[in-house]
């Protein structure tokens, strides 16, 4: 067990915050560049866990490019890596195994492989129908026309798009159902044309031709996820001032929508040249209900926010909740009701809080889930001290959380 503490410290200025480079944008970014030139050094990689591993997997890739015999590609828990890679391996000439850790073979993987393979590509699993592990043989892929279920995960139409350009016949991809994490698509999209490629979008169609185009250089963007802590952190302090550094008010994550939410919860938020200033406000909401169809990576910042805030919510639109680094949608409420959070689940995809005392009543369990530990950590400034079952995760998006933290208090003591 690991013991987070708050200490208040004596601040006479804004504290600035270096956030780190978006996974997102820079894990696209690598796929890109290995189609391309494979110049990863051209770009700004974001220093977390899951962009160091994709990139250490490219290389590994690069350098058995037509092996003849299976070389194995573990990404551990690492969705993007998996998803992405799945659709890569796939047009790359060499015989594949693309696994992971046990909660990955646990993460379903169905409708992108059945897309890939409409399309002519050669992938088996070696273990259960639909999850990871895949054995796939990289062969030429003609392209096309695919339907593919758009509820599930962005990530699967994500990783059509990145190889869409280089199909020989292009791809047109028909989104099927109601549509998740359409912020991430149009991310994948807005990546795309950046770089030269021609994406033209009519209602459920995205279509890609096969144009010839001059790769540009990919420009990153600080990550708007890890933001959302900070601005957690700034509701439950009485008076502080915080300076993120490099956000932007037109960045193309989806996520920047944190800039409104928090208006909610008595955050201001002012874009200034170098990034955005957080303040205090004595305005807060008193009930506050929110689908996150199109911002899951927010879910349980603004969750654990509402409950320290005695903020009656609804929060709907959780369902690929489940099939993340963990099944967040009851990891979160099963941590929530330790702090004495008064929960209601409603169905498989939302739930409601009222107020209730916060009141730590056993250690929160992070199911090694980085989300988990930073959304839960804030809760020190309310209740002085809170523990943890582990903290080692953090580096997955956020390597400095816990340094960075310090600075405003937030302490580590085993």
């Amino acid at each position: 067990m690991t013991l987070i503490t708050y200490n208040p410290v004596q601040i006479n200025e804004e504290i600035e915050i270096k956030l780190p480079y978006s996974k997102s944008i820079s894990n696209r970014a690598l796929i890109l560049c290995f189609l391309t030139d494979k110049n990863y050094k051209s770009i700004q990689i974001s220093d977390a866990d899951d962009s160091k591993l994709l990139v250490e997997k490219l290389n590994l890739i690069e350098k058995n490019i037509g092996s003849d015999t299976f070389v194995e590609i573990n990404i551990n828990n690492a969705g993007t890596a998996m998803r992405f890679l799945t659709s890569l391996l796939s047009i790359t000439p060499g015989k594949w195994i693309l696994t992971g850790d046990e909660r990955m073979q646990q993460r379903p993987i169905g409708e992108l492989v059945d897309a890939l393979i409409s399309l002519g590509a050669s992938i088996k699993y070696l273990k259960e129908e639909g999850f990871p592990p895949l054995k796939i043989e990289g062969r030429v892929l003609e392209g096309g026309e695919v339907d593919i279920v758009a509820f599930k995960s962005s990530q699967f139409i994500t990783s059509l798009l990145l190889i869409a350009p280089f199909l020989k016949n292009g791809l047109k991809i028909k989104l099927v159902g109601n549509i998740t994490s359409y912020p991430y698509i149009l991310l994948t999209i807005n990546l795309l044309r950046n770089i030269g490629v021609n994406v033209y979008i009519f209602e459920n169609e995205i279509t890609i031709y096969n144009n010839p185009f001059q790769p540009k250089k990919i420009k990153s963007e600080i990550d708007w996820s890890s933001a959302g802590y900070w601005y957690e952190i700034v509701a439950f302090s009485s008076n502080v001032s915080i300076k993120l550094i490099g956000l932007r008010k037109n960045d193309y994550q989806g996520d920047a929508i944190l800039s409104k939410i928090f208006e909610n919860f008595g955050v201001h938020t002012e874009f200034v040249t170098d990034g955005i200033i957080l303040r205090k406000t004595k305005e807060i909401c008193k009930k506050f209900d929110f689908d996150f169809t199109n911002y899951p990576d927010i879910a349980q910042t603004i969750a654990v926010t509402c409950l320290g805030l005695g903020i009656t919510a609804r929060l709907y639109g959780l369902e690929s909740l489940k099939i993340k680094e963990t099944d967040r949608f009851h990891a979160l409420c099963n941590e929530l009701i330790k702090i004495n959070g008064s929960i209601k689940i409603e169905d498989e995809s939302s739930f409601s809080i009222l107020p209730s005392e916060i009141i730590i009543k056993d250690n929160i369990k992070t199911y090694n889930d980085h989300r988990m530990i930073m959304s839960f950590a804030p809760l020190a400034i309310l209740t002085g001290k809170i523990g943890f079952d582990n903290i080692n995760h953090v580096s997955k998006s956020y390597p400095n959380f816990w340094l960075d933290t310090e600075k405003i208090g937030i302490q580590i003591e085993d």
